[in-house]
């Protein structure tokens, strides 16, 4: 007997990729007596080469140039490097902590940033984030957080694939 999928029309809307955040549908594989559970992305959302990594219930992303608490609404493809991960601000001016890991993962942005991203104006994202930094803290950035977001802006630069792909609900 051929293998055949078949959409469940179970309430599906909610179950999303958590590795890019774009829908997904689960299905049932029959091949003979066996029955698996398969996801799927949603017909002509991007794979970016991956598998569904089911998430029940909606995926927030935020913006990883400006702000972590505003909603990123647009993706960026990247080709995947090593890259510094885990930044933290140290206690003392200009101390910044890093570790290394491969970023292979979509980077996200809310609509003023991928605007500017669009139009390359590449120093705008910087200074929005600091702005943003410095009015949400009270205090202005250290030395250190101003060069790691920088060089994390500028790495971005040499990593992306190409135009900002919409995630769910974007216009």
């Amino acid at each position: 007997m051929d293998d055949k999928t078949t959409t469940q029309p179970r309430d599906d809307r909610r179950l999303t990729c958590g590795r890019c955040g774009h829908r997904a549908y689960a299905g049932t594989l029959t091949g003979g007596h066996a029955v698996k559970q398969v996801f799927r992305h949603a017909e002509g959302e991007a794979t970016a080469g991956h598998e569904v990594e089911p998430v029940w219930g909606e995926v927030f992303h935020r913006c990883d140039f400006c702000d972590p608490e505003i909603e990123a609404i647009w993706s960026y493809q990247v080709i995947p490097v090593e890259t510094r991960i885990g930044v933290t601000e140290g206690l003392r001016p200009g101390e910044v902590f890093s570790s290394t890991g491969l970023n292979d993962t979509p980077w996200y942005a809310c609509p003023p940033c991928a605007d500017l991203i669009e139009a390359k104006q590449w120093r705008e994202p910087l200074k929005r984030s600091l702005s943003l930094y410095e009015k949400r803290q009270g205090r202005r950035a250290t030395t250190g957080l101003r060069i790691q977001t920088h060089e994390t802006h500028q790495q971005f630069v040499q990593m992306m694939t190409g135009h900002r792909l919409p995630l769910d609900g974007a216009r």
